[in-house]
């Protein structure tokens, strides 16, 4: 992915104020290493197609940490398209329209592994 002829390095989660996240791109213009802030859901995308790390600041991550157990992950397919369906219903229930749009775009991704060579 290049941005303004640029390659993204990395992509951080910076800060979580008033219950919005924060985030900056890290990105290489030659030798020069520049850094933009940008909304997280812009960030997260923008690493994802660069396949560029994404970090969160240990402070983020203490301001949210979750409650409760983490899911384990499902060994199979079928089971994680269950999960992500599940997880994509509950999101549109509640409106999340852009984690709706992430899940939807992990099923295809797992749909596309599927599908026979």
């Amino acid at each position: 992915m290049n941005l303004a002829g640029g390659r993204v390095e990395e992509v951080t989660v910076t800060e979580l104020r008033d219950d919005t996240f924060y985030a900056e791109i890290n990105y290489k213009i030659r030798d020069l290493t520049k850094k933009v802030d940008a909304r997280p859901s812009d960030a997260i995308a923008l690493a994802i197609k660069s396949k560029a790390p994404i970090f969160v600041n240990n402070s983020v991550m203490d301001k949210a940490g979750m409650i409760g157990e983490v899911a384990p992950i499902p060994s199979n397919i079928d089971e994680r398209k269950r999960e992500l369906n599940k997880q994509l219903e509950e999101a549109v229930e509640i409106e999340a329209y852009e984690e709706a749009a992430r899940i939807r775009d992990q099923i295809k991704e797992l749909e596309e592994q599927q599908r026979p060579s």
